[in-house]
């Protein structure tokens, strides 16, 4: 048994939540594409045999939902005590979701600094390419 920091919020954080939310969905996800992947493949069922897929995938999108509406209720409890398991702000203490220890005291720098995302990344051309519309130095 991990011991928790008497700091946090009794019960589950934030983080676990979300970790929960991002199991079930991984797991919908993952039935879904393995039951299209099979029809894909020339597997044809009865249609009364997809009705159990079908309602597995649809429960878990629905609990992946209840889930992240799960965390973002205790992500605003977490605020409103002044710390964050799962946002790396610099306003409010950074602690470990499953510990409770503290990562980042408020008014350090964050851990991890801000990136652009990915695919806004990937859709820059490089500067100084003939595609590239920024304003010239």
């Amino acid at each position: 048994m991990i011991e928790r920091d008497p700091a946090l919020l009794p019960g589950p954080t934030a983080g676990q939540w979300q970790g929960r939310a991002r199991l079930v969905f991984a797991a919908s996800v993952g039935l879904l594409l393995v039951t299209l992947g099979a029809l894909g493949f020339g597997w044809r069922p009865h249609p009364v045999v997809l009705i159990v897929p079908g309602v597995v995938i649809l429960a878990g999108f629905v609990a992946w939902i209840v889930l992240g509406e799960s965390a973002l209720r205790r992500m605003r409890a977490e605020h409103d005590s002044g710390y964050s398991t799962t946002l790396d702000v610099s306003e409010i203490d950074l602690r470990d979701p499953r510990t409770g220890v503290l990562v980042r005291a408020a008014g350090e720098p964050p851990v991890q600094p801000r990136q652009e995302a990915l695919v806004w990344r990937m859709l820059q051309f490089p500067r100084g390419s003939l595609l590239d519309r920024s304003p010239r130095d």
